[in-house]
Order: structure tokens, then sequence, then C-alpha cells
């Protein structure tokens, strides 16, 4: 890597942004996980990136990572209040991915780091995110990154179905 800039996210971006996520999708398919859908990600990356709320990385005009850093789900907002959290006073990670071909260097705990700063920035302390309970791979590199587990959301997902998810916090 020569030099990674992290900015927000254009319009313009959302065809590489929307490729990258496919992407993703498809090598968690490829590992039994079966946490995102290729096609799904339109209408979030375009709502996103409206919002202000979604970031990439590139490196030398290359888009090699993105994440998004916004308020969250209602279902993840009411696991953080009734677990002592303040929702208003953080974000959540989400969507954090890095270009297949660099995985395993680095890039994502530099990527988590930016959302960080980012946070920081806009006056918010904590940042949280989450992932498939069951997913120790994805846990132990969220662990790596510098953040602690803080509880295990078993709150129904957005259309009645079982999702147990563990939560993670650092501060910004």
């Amino acid at each position: 890597m020569t030099t990674l800039l992290v900015n927000q996210a254009l319009a313009r971006d959302r065809p590489e942004i929307e490729e990258l996520l496919d992407d993703a999708a498809m090598r968690q398919h490829e590992l039994g996980a079966d946490m995102w859908t290729p096609g799904q990600f339109g209408e979030e990356v375009r709502e996103t990136i409206e919002a202000g709320d979604l970031f990439v990385a590139r490196d030398g005009g290359e888009l090699i990572g993105c994440f998004m850093l916004a308020a969250g789900s209602t279902r993840f907002a009411r696991w953080l209040a009734d677990n002592g959290r303040t929702p208003a006073n953080g974000a959540v990670i989400g969507r954090l991915v890095v270009a297949r071909r660099l995985a395993g260097h680095g890039l994502g705990i530099e990527l988590a780091r930016h959302a960080r700063t980012i946070a920081r920035y806009r006056d918010l302390s904590w940042v949280w995110l989450e992932c498939p309970a069951d997913n120790a791979p994805l846990r132990q590199f969220y662990i790596d990154a510098g953040f602690t587990h803080v509880g295990d959301n078993d709150t129904h997902g957005p259309h009645g179905e079982p999702w147990v998810s563990s939560v993670f916090e650092s501060p910004t």
C-alpha cells in the first residue's frame, strides 16, 4: 500500500462500493456464512451516501475498503439502551469491508481506527458493532481491532427471524 485515503463516499463511488460489498458477500458464502446476500446493498448504499455516513478507503485511487458509521438499526439501538449504553452518544460501524486481495494485512483494523477517529470528530464517545455470535473468526478480529465484547443481542431481526449477534464497543 502507498497512501491510504479515507473520505466520505460520493454518489459516483456507488458502483464500486456495491461491487466491493457483493464480493464480500460472495466470499462469506464460500466460507459458509450467510450474513449478506450479493445484490442487497443498492438502496442502503445510496441512502448512506446521501446521509454522509459511508466512507471509502482508497490506495492510489483504487477503492480498497469501506465502512458505514451511522445510528444503526432500531433493533440494535434498543439493545444498546437496554444494556446501559446511550445510543445518541455513539455510532454503529457497519459494512466494514476490505478488498479480498488485501485481506489479512491489517487494513480492516486500520479502517476501524479511522471509524473511531471520525466518530470522535463528530463528538461521539463510543462506536459499536455486531456480528453473528457463532462467527468466531470475526469476533476475534473485532477483539484484535481493539473492541470489547459487551454481550449478545438475541432480539429478533427486522423480519422476525431469530438472530443472535455479539456486540462489541470501543471508546473513540
